[in-house]
């Protein structure tokens, strides 16, 4: 994982701990140096709050627009005009939705 693949609010694998990025993470590397990619699961779009619209056995995940597709462990994201990318971690998913939206995607309460 780069630097330049992180924003403040990523969500990162911080010494075996969920860990969000933040300014001081940036200034010090913490995040950078010491974390690690949270692999993209199912329950990470279930917790931003994507809903499973498909009961076959390859799940599909909406939310507004878009839809991530759940192959094998692997997520790739749609929208009504067709595929847009692969994604294997969770920053991965927040930083695209951002630049799609303009939202950040929160955790569901």
């Amino acid at each position: 994982m780069k630097a330049t693949e992180l924003r403040i609010g990523n969500f990162v694998d911080l010494y075996s701990k969920t860990a969000t990025v933040c300014r001081n993470d940036f200034s010090t590397g913490l995040a950078i140096k010491k974390g690690k990619p949270i692999r993209l699961t199912e329950e990470w779009l279930i917790d931003f709050g994507f809903n499973n619209t498909n009961t076959t056995e390859f799940p599909n995940y909406t939310k507004g627009m878009y839809q991530c597709r759940w192959r094998h462990g692997e997520t790739n994201i749609c929208n009504n005009h067709g595929f847009i990318k692969d994604l294997k971690y969770v920053h991965q998913l927040q930083n695209l939705y951002f630049a799609l939206t303009g939202e950040e995607l929160k955790i569901k309460p």
